[in-house]
């Protein structure tokens, strides 16, 4: 038998224990929300439902709390007030988020993905110059209309029954490749949008890394999933490479794209042609993984509010020329703001459909301090994030989810239904509230010309297919909520139709 006083230093070191596991955070810890599945944590829960979640962790927790997700704890940041004092923490940073996701998803080498690298910082300038400035943004802007219209003639005169997703996708997709990268490049590249599809179907795999995770043999669907994405990846790749060997191949490609061109070639002395068409597969992933499920879910509730769309149309018809297929017509972007009622209705659409995190990752320790009084109550757990700083390690992770925001009903009437016409008269707190993009340095530089795109669609379908309706008797169309974090959700499934009638067309 063991000794008494053995058994007894037992059960202290047992208690002891139970106490270190059940206690409440001390006031010098961030709270950690609990979970009881490995590796995984709340990851299905959040994904399942992510503003609610958060909610309950901010009446259990305060502001402030830590999250495992998928293998990795996150610090949430979820006050308004937070967003301006983690833009001004210099030791919170996008650039180690960007570097791991340019690895792990676009198949850069490490050593060439550090964004403080002069090449990076050439390749956000043009960004600036050629999407963000006017005089470069119109060009695209034009051409791009130019291409949709090409695109829908066909279908317009042929009319039926289209899936509206892929409908979208595959318009969107051919547009915007060709107004960037050519016609020629495109039409030599036919399979683009295919491996682009299968691309982005990988790609929360592929960014989370969680595909070479140790836990996961390579026989999982996931692994099987990530293996797929990253031959799409390639062969896209494969294709710049030929392009940054062969420049002729994108004769015909935006200004945007030869300037591009020219910086490769300087880079060519100290870099592979793989991460440079890297970048390129990049900006094939930008361009159109949310613009595409944004124009969707805008056209969606759109037709599905009769009342909605008919403004829109009315306003269409009032402020846009009409479009001759013959002279190749294009709207310019001047005339595309007049249609405030549209870019409102794009507006609601990203309201109800952004998943984005806004991540940071300490790159030193730091103390962020949390210096205004957040929660009214007295709650012991809401003490901690009104009278201490947060301390967050060199490595830590903090997220912010603007999309609690887009449903808070105190700043937005009605929160789950769609508005067309919210951000006609929307005030600076809701325009402030509505962060679809990202914020500071790492706002989008395309999202000037993604709504442009956007708008340019809806109002060339409006103008080509005036009878255009969804097709009754489907079930409403849900988010695919696997694709939490990642910016605008796509529909779960494409089996929402529509069906327009045919129109004549001169020969």
């Amino acid at each position: 038998m063991l000794p008494l006083s053995y058994l007894l230093s037992l059960l202290f070191v047992a208690l002891a224990a139970a106490w270190k596991f059940f206690k409440s955070p001390s006031l010098a810890e961030v709270p950690m929300e609990s979970s009881y599945l490995p590796f995984f944590g709340s990851a299905f829960g959040f994904a399942a439902a992510p503003a609610a979640f958060l909610r309950r962790c901010q009446e259990r927790w305060g502001n402030v709390f830590k999250v495992l997700l998928a293998g990795r704890t996150i610090v949430f940041f979820t006050a308004p007030e937070h967003v301006a004092l983690v833009l001004k923490t210099k030791a919170l940073s996008f650039h180690p988020i960007v570097q791991e996701i340019c690895v792990t998803a676009f198949g850069h080498e490490p050593e060439f993905a550090v964004p403080t690298n002069w090449h990076y910082r050439e390749v956000h300038a043009l960004f600036t110059r050629h999407l963000v400035n006017s005089g470069g943004l119109d060009p695209l802007v034009q051409s791009t209309s130019v291409h949709q219209q090409a695109f829908l003639r066909p279908h317009v005169e042929a009319g039926g029954r289209r899936p509206l997703f892929s409908f979208v996708r595959q318009g969107l997709f051919e547009a915007n490749s060709r107004a960037l990268f050519g016609v020629a490049f495109c039409d030599r590249y036919a399979e683009l949008l295919d491996n682009y599809i299968a691309f982005d179907e990988s790609f929360p795999i592929l960014a989370s890394g969680i595909a070479h995770h140790p836990m996961l043999t390579p026989l999982t669907l996931t692994v099987v999933l990530a293996y797929r994405g990253l031959a799409a990846g390639e062969a896209i790749a494969q294709s710049f490479c030929d392009a940054i060997e062969n420049p002729s191949l994108m004769d015909g490609c935006s200004q945007l794209l030869r300037d591009r061109n020219k910086l490769f070639q300087e880079m060519a002395k100290e870099t592979a042609a793989r991460n440079m068409a890297g970048t390129q597969l990049a900006l094939v992933w930008a361009a159109n993984s949310n613009s595409v499920p944004t124009a969707f879910w805008t056209i969606y509730h759109l037709l599905a509010h009769p009342a909605a769309w008919a403004a829109v149309v009315a306003e269409v018809q009032a402020c846009l020329p009409k479009h001759d297929f013959d002279a190749c017509s294009s709207w310019s972007k001047d005339a595309l703001d007049q249609c405030v009622l549209l870019g409102s209705a794009i507006d609601e659409a990203l309201r109800l459909g952004s998943s984005s995190l806004i991540l940071r990752q300490a790159v030193a320790d730091v103390s962020v301090i949390v210096d205004k009084v957040l929660h009214n109550d007295s709650s012991k757990h809401h003490e901690w994030d009104r009278r201490r700083p947060v301390p967050l390690a060199r490595g830590e992770r903090i997220a912010m989810f603007p999309a609690l925001q887009h449903m808070n009903a105190a700043l937005f009437d009605a929160p789950e239904a769609f508005r067309f016409d919210r951000f006609v008269h929307a005030t600076k707190s809701q325009r402030d509230a509505l962060r679809p993009f990202g914020l500071g340095s790492t706002l989008c530089p395309g999202r000037f010309l993604a709504k442009y795109q956007i708008k340019s669609w809806i109002a060339l379908m409006i103008q080509l297919m005036p009878n255009v309706r969804l097709v009754p008797g489907g079930a409403p169309a849900a988010f695919d909520k696997g694709r939490v974090g990642l910016g605008v959700y796509p529909p779960m499934a494409d089996d929402a139709f529509i069906e327009f009638d045919a129109l004549a067309t001169s020969a």
